[in-house]
């Protein structure tokens, strides 16, 4: 184990911790927008909203803005 100090350890920590965080946020844009593409097939193709819902998890609301930014 290298000598360190406490506070270089836990920049180290903080670096380590905003690199996953940015992970983890590309991650949730990506699913989002992979949720985004799929709902605006199923309504392309006439999917009724409530089994969207079902399927995605989604509310209502959330699916309805869905359709009206990308016009499913």
């Amino acid at each position: 184990m290298t000598d360190q100090l406490p506070h270089e350890h836990f920049e180290k920590q903080q670096k380590k911790a905003k690199k996953i965080q940015k992970a983890l946020e590309d991650a949730a844009r990506t699913l989002m927008a992979s949720k985004e593409s799929i709902v605006t097939t199923l309504l392309n193709e006439n999917v009724d909203i409530d089994i969207i819902m079902h399927a995605t998890k989604l509310t209502e609301a959330q699916i309805l803005e869905i359709k009206q930014k990308y016009g499913g």
